[in-house]
């Protein structure tokens, strides 16, 4: 419709306050002040799983982070998403994925596969750097299997979004993207929230610039 979303960040990663050019550490108050006097654009829109995503997706790692966060909330924010990430790295095995898009194919251990709209998952890692919410494409990021010196050396990198380019990342546009597993229907993450695949596949797809959302900056 031609009612413009006005996003307020109240949650627990509010990565989407970035996007729209808000201080997540202002007051609430502020923040709707501020959102309120912004100027509209044009957000691209994902829809997986019969449902629609404004910031991202995941299948993998991010996915089953999403699950065990809810032990680590009290925490508040971002560190409860890197406690969350360290807990589930020590006891995750990478899943068997195959990964398709128009322009690239891969099967193997993959940890995981997150396809974003907007820079930042997880309440702060900058998992794509380059994305822009209104650009018409899907932003998608994937980590093969590592062991733990490489994620431990490469976490930081993926925090400050200096990690495209590292031997074990794969970082890319695309209209669409399929992502099987072998191991039946994948838990995934919409938004930080979970849902259940109902097959084997995933399937991500775009709806370029149709929703209005009022932007701070």
């Amino acid at each position: 419709t031609e009612t413009s979303l006005a996003h307020v960040p109240v949650g627990t990663g509010n990565d989407l306050a970035q996007t729209v050019g808000l201080n997540k550490k202002s007051r609430p108050e502020q923040n709707l002040r501020n959102i309120l006097e912004g100027k509209v654009r044009l957000f691209d829109v994902g829809r997986a799983v019969d449902e629609y995503f404004i910031n991202s997706v995941g299948v993998g790692f991010a996915a089953e982070t999403a699950k065990n966060l809810v032990k680590y909330k009290k925490l508040g924010g971002f560190t409860s998403y890197v406690v969350a990430v360290y807990q589930t790295f020590f006891t995750y095995e990478a899943p068997e994925l195959h990964v398709q898009t128009a322009d690239f194919s891969e099967h193997g251990q993959i940890l995981m596969v997150e396809v974003t709209l907007g820079k930042t998952t997880g309440g702060g890692f900058t998992v794509s750097p380059s994305a822009d919410p209104c650009d018409g494409k899907l932003d998608v990021c994937m980590i093969r299997r590592v062991g733990t010196p490489t994620f431990l050396r490469y976490l930081p990198r993926v925090i400050r979004g200096t990690h495209v380019g590292l031997p074990p990342i794969e970082v890319f546009q695309a209209d669409r993207v399929e992502v099987q597993s072998f191991a039946g229907p994948p838990i995934v993450h919409l938004d930080g929230e979970l849902r259940f695949a109902d097959r084997d596949t995933l399937v991500v797809e775009i709806l370029p610039g149709i929703l209005p959302v009022l932007c701070a900056a």
